[in-house]
Formats: structure tokens, sequence, C-alpha cells
């Protein structure tokens, strides 16, 4: 076989390869450990073998050292990469180590930019959301405003055909319960039940107005000529103050819903709820997150809470303190403004700041939540102290020369008038001693009046309101009764401001001449100061109606306790369905009486327990009780009287007011033939010029 030159080449050349390492080898003195497999380690001038498997793949631990010679160039060599190796490695570690943190700086930059970019991006939004909503709501305003001059325009342009005109007619295209202030219903037996529970609990049909919606529509009530009445366009921005203790939801927000949306929106600097320490959950949480939510109310509407019973009228001085507008609107919680109810209230204390401006008050049924239009009234009050409503004055409605011309009002309500901020603190704001609620509106008329201010009932300017038929704010504050409460306040207002006519309020009250009213002395201080003129000018000048139901005027024949002879009982409203007799208590109020010649020059008289209220009976037939009703109301009225222990005859029956022979306390009295016995004699406390 020929080998060829290739082959032997390499042969030769592996031959002196072998042939190195053998002379390499042996140079070094190296020798061989031993056979049996294993791993090695260099470890200084040594190899280490560190375990070896045996046939069944078994680890077993050995401690094989091989002498190395640490001077040979192979060892030399070999410990040169290793480190190299070594070195490699950490270095590529290091290498991976900085990538990776590099990485996660990186990451942590880019989240940080991220994160700014978001934080611009949400204030900038922010800022274009207020910015649109201010922008929005200007628009508005300038819009309402602008439509609403447009209207006033359009209705002075045509006002010279008004009077061949027929009114106009309200186009309603709202439909459900109670809209266009029409009677809203209960159905179902259950359900109706339900409503008067809770007509007993609020005074008012709570269920009713719950299904009304807040927003019902009320067909405008002014007179024609109201609709092209101009106002100036610098009317005093007014801050709404109204006060709530455990009314309804629906009521109070029905309240603040018809100012926002019957008044223009530039007048209304705010409306401020004044919570009297309710404990009604539903007007807590649920009142302000409507408040809230609603784009209407927010921001335009606050509520301040007490944090005890204050009661009415240190609520509404709590209101004040916190209004920004030059105006206050007071009204109460439970009332629906009409259309143009604002502009006339602000534009009549605009040209007299010290005036007190009054809408006509119209009604809305208790029990079905019905608009009422009322005739026209002004305030008035009784000797007790009472408001009461009566016709104004002949010659103040003659003096008007036209019917929508302010009337001058002697007595206010006291729920709903405008008043200019500063005068209502420079005129005294209202009594901070006075309890709770009743009798502040008396005193404020008489104050105003008496210090150089005037009254006026606006005729433009209409709202309704809910005679309650019970009144939670009444409640008591603490173990005193709500009767000591009020007469604190008759007291107070009386001795400050009536002068020698407080004798009035004592002899339908004599209880009061008693009663601690408090430091008063800071209040006459208010009335000296201010330069205020006598009840008897206020009597002559503003109120000479009540001028002439006095004892002066010859109105008065007797009063007081009206006493039976036989049984030295005294008459008695009892239960109010038939007058009787009871224990004479000296306290006035059920047992006063009074003998009254009505109509000066005349023989009629008549017996009564107030001004308004006179007695009487339905028939004329023998033992039939008489009642106390109003006056003029169908009742056989007309008494006669011959002086003390004298007989109480009705000359319109013939009979006269007997109590019987054995009569006791609770007995009702009946009329009789007059027999001119003592169970038929009666004496009042007081007798004036017969």
């Amino acid at each position: 076989m020929r080998i060829s030159g290739r082959v032997r080449i390499l042969a030769v050349l592996f031959f002196v390869l072998g042939l190195y390492a053998f002379v390499e080898m042996g140079l070094l003195g190296f020798k061989c450990p031993s056979p049996e497999p294993g791993h090695w380690r260099v470890q200084g001038d040594k190899l280490v073998e560190e375990y070896t498997r045996d046939q069944n793949n078994e680890v077993t631990v050995v401690n094989k050292t091989a002498v190395t010679n640490s001077n040979s160039t192979g060892f030399r060599r070999l410990q040169l990469r290793e480190q190299e190796d070594a070195g490699t490695t950490a270095q590529s570690e290091v290498k991976k180590f900085e990538l990776v943190l590099q990485d996660v700086l990186t990451k942590m930059n880019r989240l940080e930019d991220l994160a700014r970019q978001d934080r611009n991006r949400s204030a900038d939004l922010i800022a274009r959301q207020d910015s649109y909503l201010r922008n929005r709501e200007a628009d508005l305003k300038r819009e309402m405003l602008q439509n609403y001059r447009l209207k006033e325009e359009a209705l002075a342009k045509h006002s010279n055909t008004l009077s061949q005109r027929t009114p106009p007619r309200v186009v309603t295209v709202r439909s459900g319960p109670g809209e266009n202030g029409k009677p809203a219903y209960i159905q179902g037996q259950d359900t109706r039940k339900a409503a008067e529970e809770l007509y007993t609990l609020y005074g008012y049909s709570v269920l009713v107005s719950d299904i009304i919606s807040l927003d019902r529509a009320i067909p405008d009530q002014r007179h024609k000529l109201c609709l092209v009445e101009e106002y100036p366009d610098d009317l005093p921005q007014a801050s709404v103050v109204m006060i709530f203790y455990n009314e309804a939801l629906s009521v109070v927000l029905r309240s603040v819903h018809s100012v926002i949306n019957r008044s223009p929106p530039h007048l209304i600097r705010e409306i401020i709820l004044v919570d009297d320490f309710s404990d009604k959950p539903d007007l807590k949480v649920p009142l302000e997150a409507h408040i809230g939510t609603n784009l209407k109310l927010r921001g335009k509407v606050k509520v301040v809470r007490n944090t005890k019973r204050e009661g009415l009228i240190r609520s509404r001085l709590k209101g004040v303190q916190q209004a920004q507008g030059p105006a206050v609107v007071f009204l109460d919680a439970h009332v629906e403004c009409t259309p143009g109810w604002l502009e006339p209230l602000l534009a009549r204390i605009r040209e007299n700041n010290s005036t007190v401006s009054i809408p006509i008050i119209d009604h809305i049924d208790v029990k079905t939540f019905a608009y009422e239009q009322l005739k026209f009234w002004v305030g008035g009050f009784t000797w007790d102290l009472n408001f009461m409503w009566i016709f104004a004055d002949r010659n103040e409605m003659a003096r008007r020369k036209s019917p929508i011309e302010p009337v001058r009002c002697p007595v206010m309500a006291g729920g709903l008038f405008a008043i200019y901020k500063d005068y209502f603190r420079h005129i005294g704001a209202y009594d901070p001693a006075m309890e709770i609620y009743g009798g502040e509106n008396v005193e404020m008329s008489f104050r105003v009046w008496q210090c150089g201010g005037r009254m006026e009932t606006v005729p433009c300017s209409r709202v309704g309101h809910i005679e309650r038929t019970d009144k939670p704010y009444l409640a008591v504050r603490s173990n005193d009764t709500k009767e000591i409460e009020i007469e604190v306040n008759k007291a107070r207002l009386a001795e400050v401001w009536m002068d020698q006519y407080k004798r009035y309020l004592y002899a339908r009250e004599p209880h009061l001449k008693n009663i601690s009213y408090g430091d008063i002395s800071e209040r006459k201080a208010l009335r000296e100061r201010l330069g205020c003129k006598s009840f008897q000018w206020y009597l002559d000048n503003v109120y000479p109606e009540r001028k002439l139901m006095t004892v002066e005027s010859g109105f008065f024949r007797a009063w007081g306790e009206l006493r039976n002879v036989h049984t030295g009982l005294c008459l008695d409203l009892l239960d109010g369905l038939g007058v009787g007799i009871w224990d004479c208590h000296g306290q006035g109020g059920q047992q006063f009486f009074a003998l009254r010649r009505p109509e000066k020059g005349k023989a009629k008289q008549t017996i009564g327990t107030g001004d308004m209220e006179c007695m009487g009976t339905t028939g004329k037939t023998r033992l039939e009780v008489p009642l106390v009703k109003y006056c003029l109301s169908g009742l056989h009225e007309s008494w006669y009287h011959n002086g003390k222990g004298g007989l109480l005859l009705n000359t319109e029956t013939g009979f006269c007011l007997d109590v019987g022979q054995n009569a006791t306390a609770g007995t009702r009295v009946f009329m009789n033939n007059c027999t001119k016995t003592a169970s038929q004699s009666w004496i009042f406390t007081d007798y004036f010029s017969l």
C-alpha cells in the first residue's frame, strides 16, 4: 500500500508534537495523578480533586492532591488563563450590573416624566374646566339679562295699548301633580293614613309635597300693570336668608328652587339656609348633597348649622352675619316665589333706604299645595300683640294714583320682607333677648315706624306661603313652656315701645305684669339714641283704626274676668265647643272677656274674648249654649249689660245668660228667660263710663 506524501507529513507532525509534549512533561517532573475519574482544581501550587463517582454514580469526596511545580511554564500558563477567565467573568458581571442599573434609572426617569406630564395635563384640564364654567355662567347671566331687558322693552313698547288688551294668558307645557299651582292628591287608603300622620307631625301634607316637582310652574299672579313696570338697572344684590327647623326636605328645596328659578341671577348674591339644630336625618347629608350636585344651586346656596336650638330670632341674626349682599331678604322655608317677585321689593328699598318692603303673601294649601291668590290685605295687631290681617286704610288707598302703588303697612307678618343690611343693623336688628319665635315682627314694626322708617306692602311682589297648622320651631327650648317664651317677647316690646298703652296687654294677660322679661335697658337706650317717637304718635299717624279700639274712644265699656254672682266662677271658653264656667285663675287668656261698643253712637254692644271674636247663639231658642266665633259670622251677637252685677241680655233673642242653680266648674252656660236671679247676674273686673 502506497502512503501519500500528505499523510506522511501529518504523521511526522504528530510525532514531533508528541515528542515535545513528552519532553516538556519529563522536564517538569510531572507525575500523573490516580487514574480514578474525578474533578480537579488548582489551589496554590497543588491540584486538588474535589469528588469522585463510584460505579453506582454516587459521589465520594476525597482529598487527593497532586503537587505541582509552580515554576513550570505549563502551570504558569494555566494559572494566567484562570486569572484572565476570572477577571473577564468579573468584568462581565460588572458590565451586566451597570447595564441593569442604567436600565432601571432610565425607566425611573421615564416614569417621572410621565407623572409630570399627567400633572401638567390635569392642572391644565382643571383650569380649562374652571374657565369654561366661569365663562358659561357669565354667558348665561348676560343672556338672561338681555332676554329680561328685551321683554321689558317689548312690554314698555306696547304699554299704550295694554288697556285695550286682555290680560296675558299663561301658556303651560308642563304637566304633573301640582303643576300650575293646581291641587295634588294622595291616592290609596293606606297612603292617606300615613299622610295624615305626617300632616300632624309637620303641619302640612309631606307626601303631597314629595310628589310635586321642585320646579313646578306657578302662574303669574301680578296685576297686568306690573308687567310693564320698569325698574332701575342698579338694584342692590340680595342675600336671601331662610331659617328651617324640622321642615320636610321637599318643602325646603322647593322654596330654594323657586327663588333661583324666578329671580334674575345677577340680583341674588346668595341664599343662606340656617338650620336651627334640626334632628331630621334628611335635612343633613341629603340636603347638602342636593345642593352640591345641582348646577343651579351650587355656589349660590350655603347651609349654616346651629349647634343648639337658638330659635327663629337669633337664627336670623346669625344669617345676617353671614350675608354678603347689601340687601337682605328674609323668607320662610315653606314658600314659593312667583314671577317678578324680587325686583319690586328691591326697587322700594333702593328708592328709600329706610324702607322695609313686604310682598303680598298668598296662600298655599296645607293639604293639597294648591296656590291660592288672596285679597289685598295689610298687617295689623290685636291688643294682646298678635298679628292680624286687616283691610288697608281707606285714606291710604285713596291716596294712591295706581292700583300697583305700595301701601303703608302698620305691622308686618314678619316672615317675608326686604331691607338694607346696614339699615337693619342701624335700626336695632332684632332684640336678641327675645325667645324662639313670636312678637318679633310686632316689635320691629313699632320700632321702624317710631324711629323714622316706614313699612310698605308692594302689590307687584307676590309670594305663596304655607300657614302651618303646627309650628315645630315653637318646640320647647328648655323646661319653659312655649307660651311663656312668647309672652316674654310680648312683655319686652310692651315695656320698651308702647308707653301707657301697655295696659291693654296686661288687661288681657295680667300674669305678664309679674313675669321676668330680662334686662331692657339696652333697648330703651336704643330708642333714646335714635330719637324715636311715642306710641301715641304711631296710633295717630300709622294705625288710626287701632286708636278707635281704645277705652278713650269709648270702644271698651268693661273688661277682665266675667264672674257669676251665684257660683263665684268665671266665664271660660273651655274646649271651644261652648262657653261654660270654671274656677277663676286671674290669668286672662280664655277667661278674658270685654264688653264693647263697635260703632260709636249706637247702642249695640258685643261681648268677646278679643278684638275680632264675638259671643252669640246660632238660633233663638231657650237653653241654647252660646259660642264664640269671629264677629259678623252669623251669630246673634248683640248684648246689653246694665252694670256691675247686672244681667247679660241678648237683644236679638230676648234671653239672658244663665248658669242654673246647681252649676259647678265645667258646667255649660245657657240662654234662659230673664229672671234677675243671682245665677243670671255677672260682674266684669273693670268698668268704664257706660
